[in-house]
C-alpha cells in the first residue's frame, strides 16, 4: 500500500530542480524506494531512475536488449546525466538516434540534420528502437577498446575506429553542458580526425574534466596534442592526455571500405584559443613510447597558457641540449610558479634527462609536497637530484625516485637526515632495473625523518661478511660463538633496525637485502624473495648465543604491510626443526597462536599434518555460540558432543538460551551419575539444583566446563515449543535461575557475563544469583536484564550490587516487570519431580568499594520511585571512580536536589552522563548533579524529556559550568515535542563535536528561529547536528499571496524582507561549520 504524503511535501516534490538534487545523494535503490511512496511519487521520481546509465566492462547492458526498456529510455532521455558505455553501445546509440532522425524527418517532412562526414546508419542487424538524442550529459566515459563478446545488439560498425570518433564527436557536440569526459583507448587515423575532435571540444564551454588515453601515428601526435591543448576552454581544471603509437598496420587492418563514402567532406580547423587556461590546476602529459622530445617549442608554449597548475606529471624523454634544458627549467618556473606535486620522466629513457629535478630549482623554495622522477639515475645525477630536493625539505611529503633501465647504487643518507615532514618515501627495485642505497649510506647520518608512513627501500652491503672456513652462524653448534667481523657488523645492523622500529607511523615497509656486483649486475634472490635480514625477525637467545633484534621492531604498532628480505623460510630465519617441535609442543604457546586465528584458519591449520591436528583440532571448540538465531551445531550432532565432551577443557566461550542451559546441565548431571556409580563416590551438586529430567530425548555425558570466560546466555519469559532437545525443566521458571547459577559456579575464571531475561522473583533467588557472582574474582563485565516483581526490585538490586566482587569494570542493570506474574507465581509454587530446592543462605555483604568500577549503568521499573535518597547514597558510596554514569533514577522532587548532590559527592569523576534512556526521566537530576560535580569536566551529555519542557535556567547552569569540555550533547523527547532553548549551548559550547535534539513525527524536541539566532555561535567544531527549529515558515499578511506564486519580478514586502534576513543569518552561521559532517536540518511549525 502506498503511504500518504503531506500537501506541504507535495509543494516540496513539486518542484523539479529540489527533487533532482535530493535525489542526486541517493543510490539507485533509495530512488526506487522513493518512486513506491505514492502515485505523484511515483510518476516524479521514475525518471530519475535515468540519471546515470553505465555498463559494466565485461557484463551485456541489459537496457539495450529490451524493447520495453528501450522505449521507457525514449521517454526519459532528457533527464540522463551520466554515460558509462563501450563502443558496441556507442554504436548501437547512434543507429537509434538515426532511427529517430529518419522518422521524424518523415513525419515533420523536413531534411535530416546530420553532417555528410557522420557514418551512416548499420543494416539493421538487430531490432532498432527510435531514441531521441541525448543532449543533457554532465558526465560521459567511453572505453572504445574491442573486448572481443558478440552482443545482441552488436552492430558492424562498432569496432571501426573512424566510425567511433565520428560518433564520439558527434555525442560531443549534442552536450555542450559537459563537465566531465574520459575517452579510454579511441583512436586517431590522421590529423583531419584530430581537427573534427578538437572542433568538438571546443564548444564545451563547461568541461571541468578532461582524460583521454589515444592510438595514433608517431608523426602526428604533437600536431595532435596541440590541436586538442588548445580546444580546451578556459572552464578546464583538470587535463590528462595519454599518446600511444599505432603501427600503420593496424590503421590498414582498421579502415572500412564504405569509410570514404562519408568521410569525403571538408572539415574547418577550429580556430585556436588565445586566452590561457586560468583554471588548470592538473595537467598530465605522457608521450609515446621511444619518443625523443628534442625540441621545447612546444612545450613552452603549452605551458604559457598554465599560469595557474599545481599537479604536473611529465612521463616524456627529453632529449635537448643543457642551454634548452636550462631555458626551460627558467621558463617553468616563471610561468608557472605555484607547482606542489610533480611527476617526471618516463620508463623507456636511455639517456639522463635532468628537466625533472631541474624544475624544483626553479620553484620557490619549500613548495613542493610531492615529486617523483623515473629515468636514467646514476650515483653522478644523484647529487644534483639531492640538491634539488633540499631546497624543498620541509614542505616534501612524499619521493619517488626509480630507475628506468638497469641497476645502480645511490645515496639517500641527506634526504633521511633533512625532510622530517617525509611521509612516503619510494626508491623502487625491479627485476628490469632499480636503484638501492648501502648499509653505510643509511646510517651515515641520524634520521629525522620520522613521521613516514610507507617507506620502500632496497640495502645492500647488509649480508654477513663470507670468511673462508667459518661456518654461517646459524649452522654452528650451540651455544654459538660469534666472531668479532661478525660481532661488528651485527651492531651496524641493530642500528639500522632500530631507526626503523623508531619510525613509529609506519603502516607499509617493503625492505629489500640486494647486491650489486661491478658488472651492475643484481642478485634476483632480492626480488624473489628468499632472503631475509640477519637475525631481523628473531628473539634474541642468549642461552644458544643466538642473535636476535625483532624487539627493536616492537614499536611499529601501525604497521600494516611488510614485504620485501623478510621471509620466514630463509636460513638465517628459520629456526631448527627440534626448535619447531618444541614451540608447538608447549600447550601455552599453542593456545597463544590459536587465539588470534578464526576457526576456518584453525580448521585449515589442523589439516597441515596429524600432530598439527593433535595440537589445533582443540581450539576449534573455544568458541560455541549462536549464529543468527541458531545453536551451535554441535549440540545437535552426537558426534559432535562427543567430541565436545574430550575438548570441554578449551571452551572459553559460550552463547545459549534457556534450552540449551537446561540440556547442558542435564549433560552434566548424566556424567555425574555415571562418574558416581562407576567409583562408588556420592553425589557433589548443591541441593537447590533441579534433578536430572526423565530422559525425553538423547543425552550425552559431559564433564562440565570450568574454563569460560565469557558467558552469554539469553533465558526470556516464553515458553519453548517441543523440540530435539527441549528438557522438561526448559520451560520452568524454578529450573533456569538454578541452572544459570550452578554454571556460573563452576567457572571462577569468568571476566564477561551476560545475561538477558533472567527470573528473580524472590528473595530465594536474588541469595542464590548473589552468591553465583560474589565468587568470580576475576569478572570485568557484568550485563544483566532481570525479570522480577514490582514491589521489591529496589531490595533486589541492592542485594546484588553489594554482593558483586571488587574486580567489575563495567556494570549494567536494568530490571523489568513479568508481564503475566501469575504463570510464574504458578510455577513457584509447582514442583519439579518432587523437588522445590533447598533453602539458600545469605553471604555477607562486600566491605570495600569497587574501586575499578568505571561504567555504571542501572534502570530500574518504569514508573517506581527509589524508597528514600539514602538507598542511593549507599550505592554511590561503592562507587567513588565511575567515569561514566546511565541511569533513570526516579525520586521524588523534594529529593532531587539530594540526590544530585550525593552522586556528585560520591562519584566526583563522572565525565559522561546519559539520563532517561526509558519511557520516562526527570532532567533535573542530571543537571543537578553537573552543577554539583567539579567545573569543565563532563564530556558526553545525553538525556530525555518525558513529562515538562525543559528548566532553562538549570540547563544553562549546568551547561555553562562543563562549557570547554563538552563534547557531545543529546536531547531526545519522548511521547511528545517539547521546546528548549539552545542559544547558551551553540554560544558557549566551542569543543561541541556532536549536538543532537531531533524532532521526528509526534515527538521530539524543537528550538525557536529567535532563539538560535539570540547569541552567536561559537560551536565551530560541529561535525554533527540534529535540529528542529520553529518559527522559519515566512508569516502569512492578509490579502497577501505566497511570494512563490507572484508574478516575475517578484516583489517582497517589509515582513517577508525582515523574515528572510533572519533566515540568511540562519543559513551562513551553518555555512560557517566548515567541519559538519552530518547536518539534519528541520523545520517544525
Amino acid at each position: 500500500m502506498m503511504a500518504t504524503i503531506s500537501s506541504s511535501c507535495k509543494k516540496v516534490f513539486a518542484i523539479p530542480e529540489l527533487l533532482d538534487l535530493i535525489t542526486a545523494h541517493l543510490n539507485r535503490n533509495d530512488v526506487l524506494n522513493f518512486v513506491l511512496t505514492n502515485k505523484m511519487m511515483l510518476k516524479r521520481v521514475t525518471p530519475l531512475l535515468y540519471r546515470k546509465l553505465e555498463k559494466h566492462l565485461t557484463k551485456v547492458f541489459r537496457i539495450f536488449t529490451s524493447i520495453p526498456a528501450l522505449h521507457a529510455l525514449a521517454r526519459n532521455v532528457q533527464h540522463v546525466r551520466t554515460l558509462k558505455v563501450g563502443g558496441d553501445e556507442l554504436a548501437y546509440l547512434y543507429d537509434c538516434v538515426l532511427a529517430f532522425e529518419d522518422l521524424n524527418s518523415l513525419t515533420l517532412d523536413t531534411p535530416l540534420s546530420q553532417p555528410v562526414r557522420f557514418p551512416p546508419s548499420d543494416i539493421r542487424s538487430c531490432q532498432m528502437v527510435a531514441l531521441p538524442p541525448m543532449t543533457m550529459l554532465s558526465v560521459l566515459e567511453l572505453h572504445l577498446r574491442p573486448c572481443g563478446a558478440h552482443y545482441p545488439y552488436s552492430v558492424s560498425s562498432a569496432s571501426t575506429s573512424q566510425a567511433n570518433l565520428a560518433r564520439l564527436s558527434w555525442l560531443i557536440s549534442l552536450n555542450p553542458g559537459l563537465t566531465s569526459l574520459t575517452l579510454h583507448d579511441f583512436h586517431i587515423k590522421d590529423l583531419r580526425d584530430g581537427r573534427i575532435f578538437g572542433g568538438a571540444l571546443a564548444g564545451l564551454s563547461k568541461l571541468r574534466s578532461l582524460t583521454f588515453w589515444m592510438y595514433c601515428m608517431s608523426s602526428d601526435w604533437t600536431k595532435l596534442l596541440s590541436c586538442i591543448f588548445y580546444s580546451c576552454q578556459p572552464s578546464i581544471q583538470q587535463l590528462i592526455m595519454v599518446f600511444r603509437e599505432e603501427w600503420s598496420y593496424q590503421v590498414a587492418k582498421d579502415t572500412d571500405e564504405q569509410e570514404e563514402q562519408w568521410r569525403n567532406e571538408s572539415v574547418v580547423t577550429a580556430a585556436r584559443k588565445q586566452q590561457p587556461l586560468v583554471n588548470l590546476v592538473e595537467l598530465s602529459l605522457s608521450t609515446p613510447h621511444d619518443f625523443e622530445w628534442k625540441s621545447v617549442a612546444d612545450l613552452r608554449s603549452m605551458f604559457t597558457h598554465c599560469p595557474n597548475i599545481k599537479h604536473l606529471s611529465m612521463e616524456v624523454n627529453l632529449v635537448a641540449g643543457k642551454k634548452e634544458i636550462t631555458s626551460m627549467e627558467q621558463f617553468i618556473g616563471r610561468e608557472c610558479p605555484n607547482i606542489e606535486k610533480l611527476s617526471y620522466g618516463c620508463d623507456d629513457a636511455v639517456v639522463h634527462d635532468q628537466l625533472g629535478y631541474r624544475i624544483l630549482n626553479s620553484l620557490p623554495a619549500q613548495q613542493v609536497v610531492g615529486f617523483t622522477y623515473t629515468g636514467v639515475i646514476s650515483t653522478h645525477h644523484m647529487s644534483a637530484i639531492t640538491i634539488s630536493i633540499l631546497q624543498h625539505s620541509t614542505s616534501l611529503r612524499e619521493i619517488h625516485l626509480t630507475a628506468a633501465d638497469g641497476f645502480d647504487k645511490i645515496s639517500a643518507s641527506a634526504i633521511f637526515s633533512v625532510c622530517r615532514n617525509l611521509e612516503i618515501f619510494y626508491i623502487g627495485l625491479l627485476y628490469t632495473g632499480g636503484l638501492c642505497i648501502s648499509l653505510d649510506d643509511a646510517l651515515e647520518h641520524p634520521w629525522a625523518c620520522t613521521k613516514l608512513t610507507h617507506l620502500t627501500l632496497a640495502i645492500s652491503g647488509c649480508a654477513l661478511p663470507y670468511q673462508p672456513g667459518v661456518l654461517e652462524y646459524f649452522r654452528r653448534p650451540t651455544p654459538i660463538a660469534i666472531t668479532e667481523v661478525e660481532g661488528q657488523h651485527f651492531a651496524r645492523l641493530e642500528e639500522l633496525y632500530r631507526r626503523i622500529g623508531a619510525l613509529k607511523e609506519l603502516r607499509e615497509l617493503d625492505l629489500s637485502m640486494t647486491s650489486i656486483d661491478e658488472d651492475g649486475q643484481m642478485d634476483t634472490q632480492c626480488i624473489e624473495g628468499v632472503l631475509s635480514f640477519p637475525a631481523m625477525l628473531n628473539l634474541k637467545d642468549a642461552r644458544k648465543g643466538r642473535p636476535g633484534y625483532l624487539q627493536l621492531l616492537s614499536g611499529l604498532k601501525k604497521l600494516e604491510v611488510l614485504r620485501g628480505s623478510t621471509t620466514l623460510h630463509s636460513l638465517n630465519t628459520m629456526m631448527p626443526s627440534s626448535a619447531c617441535e618444541r614451540f608447538f609442543d608447549i600447550p601455552e604457546l599453542s593456545r597463544l597462536l590459536t587465539a588470534f586465528l578464526e576457526l576456518k584458519d584453525v580448521s585449515s591449520l589442523s589439516r597441515i599434518s596429524r600432530k598439527m591436528h593433535s595440537l589445533c583440532a582443540s581450539s576449534l571448540y573455544r568458541s560455541l555460540i549462536r549464529q543468527n538465531g541458531e545453536d551451535c551445531k554441535i549440540w545437535k550432532s552426537l558426534p559432535g558432543l562427543l567430541a565436545l565432551a574430550r575438548n570441554v577443557n578449551h571452551v572459553k566461550e559460550l552463547n545459549v538460551d534457556k534450552v540449551m542451559l537446561a540440556y547442558y546441565c542435564n549433560c552434566v548431571l548424566a556424567f555425574e551419575d555415571l562418574y558416581s556409580q562407576t567409583l562408588g563416590t556420592p553425589l557433589s551438586r548443591p541441593l537447590w539444583l533441579p534433578p536430572l529430567d526423565i530422559h525425553s530425548c538423547q543425552l550425552a555425558t559431559l564433564p562440565p566446563m570450568t574454563h569460560l570466560s565469557q558467558l552469554d546466555i539469553s533465558i526470556g519469559p516464553s515458553d519453548t515449543g517441543p523440540g530435539p532437545l527441549t528438557t522438561p525443566s526448559a520451560n520452568n521458571v524454578r529450573a533456569s535461575l538454578p541452572q544459570l547459577c550452578w554454571l556460573i559456579s563452576q567457572n571462577p575464571g569468568l571476566s564477561s557475563i551476560r545475561l538477558q531475561g533472567v527470573p528473580i522473583l524472590d528473595h530465594r533467588g536474588a541469595r542464590m544469583f548473589a552468591r553465583a557472582l560474589a565468587g568470580l574474582s576475576k569478572l570485568k563485565r557484568l550485563v544483566a536484564l532481570i525479570q522480577c516483581r514490582s514491589d521489591g526490585w529496589v531490595g533486589l538490586w541492592m542485594h546484588i550490587f553489594f554482593r558483586l566482587p571488587l574486580s567489575v569494570k563495567v556494570l549494567f542493570f536494568s530490571f523489568e516487570a513479568c508481564e503475566n506474574f501469575e504463570r510464574y507465581q504458578d510455577a513457584l509454587n509447582d514442583t519439579l519431580d518432587g523437588w522445590k530446592g533447598e533453602k539458600v543462605e545469605a553471604i555477607v555483604e562486600r566491605q570495600g568499594p569497587l574501586i575499578y568500577l568505571e561504567s555504571l549503568s542501572f534502570h530500574g521499573l518504569v514508573g517506581y520511585q527509589w524508597n528514600t535518597p539514602s538507598d542511593i547514597r549507599d550505592i554511590f558510596a561503592h562507587c567513588p571512580n565511575i567515569k561514566e554514569l546511565n541511569t533513570d533514577i526516579y525520586v521524588p522532587d523534594d529529593a532531587i536536589e539530594a540526590v544530585g548532590n550525593v552522586i556528585a559527592q560520591e562519584s566526583p569523576k563522572i565525565a559522561s552522563l546519559i539520563y532517561g534512556m526509558r519511557e520516562v526521566g526527570d532532567e533535573r537530576v542530571p543537571f543537578r548533579i553537573m552543577s554539583s560535580l567539579p567545573a569543565q569536566q563532563v564530556t558526553w551529555l545525553e538525556f530525555t524529556l518525558a513529562s515538562h519542557d525543559l528548566e532553562i535556567p538549570a540547563m544553562n547552569l549546568a551547561i555553562h559550568q562543563h562549557s570547554t569540555t563538552l563534547r557531545a550533547l543529546h536531547i531526545i523527547g519522548k511521547h511528545d515535542i517539547f521546546w528548549f532553548s539552545a542559544s547558551i549551548i551553540l554560544k558557549e559550547c566551542v569543543n561541541l563535536v556532536t549536538f543532537e535534539a531531533p524532532c521526528k513525527n509526534t515527538e521530539g524536541v524543537f528550538t525557536t528561529l529567535g532563539d538560535v539566532l539570540d547569541q552567536p555561535w561559537g560551536c565551530t567544531k560541529l561535525k554533527n547536528l540534529a535540529l528542529a527549529i520553529g518559527g522559519c515558515e515566512i508569516p502569512a499578511e492578509e490579502d497577501v499571496t505566497p511570494y512563490y506564486t507572484r508574478p516575475a519580478p517578484i516583489t517582497l514586502t517589509g515582513a517577508e524582507t525582515e523574515h528572510l534576513s533572519r533566515l540568511e543569518d540562519l543559513y551562513r552561521r551553518i555555512g560557517t561549520l566548515t567541519a559538519l559532517v552530518k547536518l539534519d536540518l528541520r523545520m517544525n511549525e
